[in-house]
Order: C-alpha cells, then structure tokens, then sequence
C-alpha cells in the first residue's frame, strides 16, 4: 500500500513480530523497525536524480510543475532544494490538480520565464501526460525531465509525440536494459501484453529478494526473515538494497537512469 496505508500496517507488522514488505510507501515508514523493509526509491532520492541530470546538461534556470499531493509538495521542496545546492535557479514552481485535464495556465507561466529546463513532479495519472503535451504545446524548447511518473508505458499513448521530448528519472533501466531486466521487461510483456511499470518492478524485486530471504533464513518465521532480509545486501534491477538498523528503505539517487521515449517506445536519450 500507499504510505497513508503503510503508516497504518507497519506498526502492527512491527509489533507481531511479521516481516513486511512495503512496495509503494516511502522509506520513513520502516526506517528504524526490525521487520519491515521498503523496496521502492525514495522520492527525495528522484529528485536529486534529476537535478543531478540537469545540472549534467548544464541548465542554469529551470521552473517546476508539481502535482498538488502529499508526494508532489514535497517532490517541490526537494528539488528546489537541490536545485539551489546546484546553482540551478528556480524561476517558477506551480502545481497542478491531478484531477483536471487542462494545464495550459501551468504550462505557459513555466515556459514564459525562458528557463533552460522545465522539472514535471507527476501524480501517476492521465494528467501527468496531459500536462507534459501542454507543456510541448507551449513551442518550450529547452529540457523537460520528469521524475519516475514519466516513465509510465502508457505516457505515449496520452502525450502522443509530446512523449519523445521528456527524459524521466527512473529506476528501470528501460532505455538501456541489462539482461536480467530486459529477461523481465519482455516476460511482463508477454504475459500480460502491456509494459512494465514501476510499480510491477518494485513487486518483482520484492518477491525475489523475498525468496533468497527464505532460502538463507535459519527458520520460516518473522525475526528469522527479517534477519536474513537484512543481512542480504540484494543486487536487483532498480539497484542494491541495503538495509541497516536505522536504515530499511529503497537504493538512492545514483540507482536512477535516465529514459526517454521514440515513437512511442522506450529509449535511452540523446546524449547532447
């Protein structure tokens, strides 16, 4: 579940002595417990992921269109602050609502300011596409990078070209794919004849490290899981995860890849 969820389920995991695996809420919710563990990336880790990106390309100005939620305000915080520690000046920041389906206001006050880069902080709706497509509409010509929203398969079908223009931060190395990804990404595909999400990514890692859990643990029950999850140090396709006592979250900001789309189908970006 959600982190809302989580906030919720964790405690209980926690007091029962079950091992717990949270597939979508943030690192916070099992930080410092012995039995639950996070899988996914943390949202301040995207962030950073994509300042680090965008100061590689050598923006100077950039605004921000965050989703107006819980994750997208914060997604906001943490990339005007890393944009600030990067020497990227921030010149507008302006949310969105998840739940309309028409940003041209956002999209024309972003690209007015003439920054060299426009940070898209989406809420895993239509809307994210939406408002990517307005944002391209706008004739902006510079860098759109998104955080991992962006790198839905479904993007293209909603943004159409508008998609080939925006590079996402994600952990699925969906542009360059290792073996054992690639292995996945096809096998997800084939069985359930659409793209892999991250969402699906997190569910894969989570089940496999799971299992090598079991495999090393000295009996099938709570604290020995719990033990051996975090004993495991897992190599997996969104990156290492390294649990400690005070530490139970996802891998961070040097686990993001950079993707883009071409006609509708994943690649890596240009490298100019």
């Amino acid at each position: 579940g959600i982190t809302a969820n989580a906030m919720a389920s964790a405690p209980l995991a926690e007091q029962y002595g079950v091992t717990q695996v949270l597939l979508v809420a943030q690192p916070h919710i099992a930080n410092g417990k012995k039995h639950v563990f996070g899988v996914p990336l943390p949202g301040k880790a995207n962030s950073q992921a994509m300042v680090e990106y965008a100061k590689s390309k050598g923006v100077k100005k950039a605004a921000i269109i965050w989703a107006n939620t819980p994750y997208g305000q914060e997604g906001n915080k943490d990339i005007t602050a890393f944009a600030k520690e990067a020497g990227i000046e921030i010149v507008n920041s302006e949310g969105f609502d998840t739940g309309k389906f028409d940003f041209t206001s956002q999209a024309s006050k972003s690209a007015a300011g003439k920054p060299d880069a426009i940070f898209l902080n989406g809420g895993g709706g239509s809307a994210d596409s939406l408002l990517l497509k307005a944002v391209v509409n706008t004739g902006f010509d510079g860098h759109i990078i998104g955080d991992l929203a962006y790198s839905t398969p479904t993007v293209p079908d909603t943004a159409g070209a508008a998609a080939d223009k925006v590079v996402s931060l994600t952990p699925v190395n969906y542009g360059d794919p290792d073996a054992e990804t690639k292995k996945f990404l096809d096998a997800y595909q084939a069985k359930y004849n659409e793209g892999a999400s991250v969402l699906s990514a997190y569910a894969y890692v989570a089940v496999k490290m799971v299992a090598a859990a079991i495999e090393k643990a000295d009996a099938y029950e709570g604290k020995a899981l719990a033990e051996a999850i975090q004993s495991l140090n897992f190599e997996s396709i969104i990156g290492k995860l390294e649990y400690t006592d005070e530490y139970h979250g996802g891998p961070n900001a040097d686990a993001f890849k950079p993707v883009t789309f071409k006609g509708g189908e994943f690649a890596a970006p240009d490298q100019g």
